[in-house]
């Protein structure tokens, strides 16, 4: 029984995270600066997982995306992660990526 509760535990855990940066990815390709954390945690909610303000403060510890993350904002780096350079071309290129990725996002919580 403890096998399967860590094993279950490590799939909701790996869902949330994915959910997660589904959010990030599709606040970034909109050219969106900051979210409120709470804003964050309420959608999160609307998902089914069980998650606090202070909880995300402790999940986002690291994210490649995430500049700064307290109890009020969660403020995103200015460049997205592996971004080739700061030429326009490569900017637009990475733009386009992005939303690439949260539209693929998007569409997989649709068919959910």
């Amino acid at each position: 029984m403890f096998i399967k509760e860590i094993i279950c535990e490590d799939s909701v855990v790996g869902q949330l995270g994915g959910d997660l940066n589904d959010l990030l990815i599709s606040a970034r390709a909109n050219d969106i600066d900051s979210v409120e954390t709470s804003k964050v945690v309420a959608q999160l909610q609307d998902m089914g997982h069980s998650v606090s303000d202070a909880s995300i403060i402790n999940f986002l510890e690291g994210n490649p995306l995430v500049q700064t993350v307290t109890m009020d904002t969660i403020s995103f780096k200015n460049t997205m992660p592996h971004s080739a350079s700061g030429d326009e071309e490569s900017k637009v290129k990475n733009q386009e990526k992005v939303k690439s990725m949260a539209k693929k996002a998007a569409m997989k919580d649709i068919k959910q």
